[in-house]
């Protein structure tokens, strides 16, 4: 992506003397109209996904080196990217179109179920009262919990599984 088409882009993923320039970003970018209306508007934030994705493991490395100060910037780029990946899905909604093939890669959304589990303890007394594999630690494993459910047995208090609707983008 070429970040002089966008000097606000530019200005702004340049600066890393700045632990919030990247929540600065986020800041501008939320100024900015809502609504995308044509195709290299969406190329251009993969683009930019692409780029801030690349940045989030730079920074994930360098976390390892000083933990506290590279949390907030991780967690103010994971957000741009929300927010980003924010307007690709309302902007293929808007079309009516599941996905959107781009120079920079393709955006769609995938469709499956998430699984949301009780508390540990609850887990526990659930393996122990049928004979479930856990860890000595006396925590949960869930694989087993889930073969034991597919095959027929009742889940635990507390399990659910509901459809989770999100957006994926594939970049080349």
């Amino acid at each position: 992506m070429d970040n002089d088409n966008n000097p606000a882009l530019s200005s702004v993923l340049e600066q890393t003397s700045f632990a919030d320039a990247d929540a600065l970003f986020l800041q501008e970018l939320q100024g900015v109209r809502d609504i995308l209306t044509n195709d290299a508007e969406v190329t251009s934030i993969i683009g930019a996904i692409k780029h801030i994705n690349n940045k989030i493991e730079q920074l994930k490395q360098a976390k390892r080196d000083h933990a506290n100060f590279y949390s907030q910037r991780i967690q103010a780029n994971e957000d741009t990217i929300a927010f980003l990946q924010a307007r690709i899905e309302r902007y293929l909604e808007t079309k009516g179109e599941s996905s959107i093939p781009t120079p920079l890669g393709t955006a769609f959304f995938v469709e499956r179920d998430k699984v949301q589990w009780p508390d540990d303890d609850t887990l526990l007394e659930y393996a122990k009262t049928h004979n479930i594999e856990y860890k000595v630690q006396e925590k949960p494993l869930k694989t087993p919990i889930t073969e034991y459910i597919q095959n027929g047995g009742e889940p635990p208090e507390g399990y659910s599984v509901r459809p989770e609707r999100s957006l994926s983008i594939r970049t080349s």
